[in-house]
């Protein structure tokens, strides 16, 4: 349920800053003070859930000229910027320009408009306000960045200095694909990211002031947890791998001893494992629709026939060349190509829409 109250908003801005906000502090109203005094910047303020307590602030928020949208139970940060998405695309369109910060005094005045001035409207581009994260920064706040900064690299291939920042720019087409994004709470922001390449987004950084206040006690991210939650995708797919290499180890030994041919025992060993993987990898990883198999499953056998000719390859070398031992040889084959096979089934074979916080 999402209630509204609004006074004197400035309809007529090109440029909205949206702000989710939940059980916010004075922090949030000396930055509304701060865009009023140096903009004419139209603001959007979600209330999640904060409850009685911190009435005052929204009300005072409406008081200076903020559309204020309000969540009646907390749904999560990625809720609450689509349902302020979602009120700007239906009641603002003339937006050029949408910004999202935080509300805990990590966005100076200075870096939000900076961020809005680089967005170049009409474009595919989503903007990052970067933190540098030099000084004194909260142990927490650092490994959670440094987590999810690997991650993201791990999985993409695509190095993002800051995947955590909360202040982002974007030119208004791209609500359509804002909304349709997956994920309610910290993870939304991640799957952002994961999705750029798919949606043919460029990612842009530019540095921002790092401000912890108070040791940064403000804020609601979990770094393990939500970092753990965001690769979940991941996970799945370690999890679905492990079974299949266990199945392969065990058949390629199999096989090997029934046809003392490497190429032989290499090939029957596929054939019998990659049905099972490419059926758990659509409906248990990626989460494909069952419509999409005829176009995945032929993209899946390519990639499989360039796999299982690389791991020949390689399992031939290995053994041939270097004299390891077949147990040894296909244990670092398989790890050579894990990560390599993640990344090229998730953004070749499973095109479709999926989410990482299932």
């Amino acid at each position: 349920m999402t209630s509204f109250m609004w006074k004197q908003e400035n309809s007529d801005s090109r440029i909205l800053v949206l702000i989710p906000a939940y059980e916010p502090g004075e922090r949030l109203l000396l930055l509304i003070d701060g865009l009023r005094e140096r903009t004419d910047y139209g603001i959007v303020l979600v209330d999640d859930g904060s409850g009685g307590a911190c009435a005052g602030i929204f009300e005072k928020a409406a008081e200076k000229g903020c559309a204020v949208l309000k969540h009646e139970k907390n749904r999560g940060k990625g809720a609450a910027l689509k349902t302020g998405f979602c009120w700007i695309q239906e009641n603002r369109r003339g937006t050029e320009v949408i910004v999202t910060a935080d509300c805990d005094g990590q966005h100076t005045v200075k870096d939000i408009v900076c961020v809005a001035e680089s967005v170049r409207p009409g474009s595919r581009e989503l903007v990052l306000g970067s933190r540098t994260f030099q000084g004194e920064v909260p142990k927490k706040s650092r490994i959670g960045n440094m987590i999810s900064r690997k991650m993201f690299a791990l999985f993409t291939g695509v190095e993002v200095w800051d995947t955590q920042t909360g202040l982002r720019g974007f030119p208004s087409v791209l609500l359509p694909w804002l909304l349709s994004i997956p994920g309610d709470r910290f993870e939304y922001e991640q799957n952002m990211l994961f999705d750029c390449r798919r949606q043919g987004c460029e990612i842009r950084e530019i540095p921002i002031e790092t401000v912890y206040e108070n040791e940064n006690r403000g804020t609601h991210f979990h770094p393990i947890r939500d970092s753990l939650l965001v690769a979940m995708c991941f996970l799945r797919f370690s999890a679905v791998s492990l079974f299949c290499a266990v199945l392969d180890f065990f058949l390629v030994g199999v096989f090997y001893n029934l046809t003392s041919n490497l190429l032989l025992a290499v090939v029957g060993t596929r054939v019998c494992t990659a049905g099972t993987q490419y059926l758990c990898n659509h409906f248990l990883v990626f989460h494909e629709e069952r419509q999409g198999m005829r176009s995945s499953s032929w993209r899946y056998a390519l990639l499989a026939g360039v796999l299982l000719a690389f791991n020949y390859l390689i399992l031939h070398f290995f053994t041939a060349v270097l004299g390891m031992s077949l147990f040894a040889a296909k244990l670092l084959t398989e790890l050579i190509l894990f990560v390599w096979s993640f990344g090229l089934q998730k953004t070749f074979v499973f095109t479709g829409r999926y989410q990482y916080n299932r």
